[in-house]
């Protein structure tokens, strides 16, 4: 019976070491790369260190440079999951570019939460696609 225990805890502890490993990154190295650029000027925004207009035009070129993903069509995007990683990436850095842009007109509390709440998500599909 404690052969029993000990392969058991064995056998579950190697499973939990294999699922820790690194998995490969769903997006493309360049959505990635992007999406990276887009969080640094997003957190040079918030701290105040990046004027908006200079944060949209960087992030226009960002968004220039991720333009390929915005073309995939539905059925590119469901047969290729990187294709799909990557549109949501572009997706969600044209969600905070539109945020930022409004917030750099209205320039008030709501605006500048809704800076932090599309950084946030944009920060989240990073992580869900890197």
């Amino acid at each position: 019976m404690l052969k029993l225990y000990r392969l058991c805890a064995i056998t579950l502890l190697s499973m939990f070491l294999c699922s820790c490993g690194a998995s490969e990154p769903i997006a493309s190295s360049k959505a990635i790369m992007n999406t990276e650029k887009a969080i640094e000027i997003g957190e040079n925004y918030i701290k105040g260190d990046l004027s908006s207009n200079d944060a949209k035009t960087q992030l226009a070129d960002i968004l220039s440079n991720m333009k390929y993903a915005k073309d995939y069509s539905l059925e590119e995007k469901n047969a290729d999951t990187t294709k799909n990683a990557d549109y949501y990436l572009q997706f969600y850095i044209s969600l905070f570019e539109s945020n930022l842009s409004v917030d750099g007109i209205i320039n008030d509390a709501d605006t500048f939460d809704n800076v932090i709440e599309s950084l946030d998500k944009l920060k989240d599909e990073y992580d869900r696609y890197s």
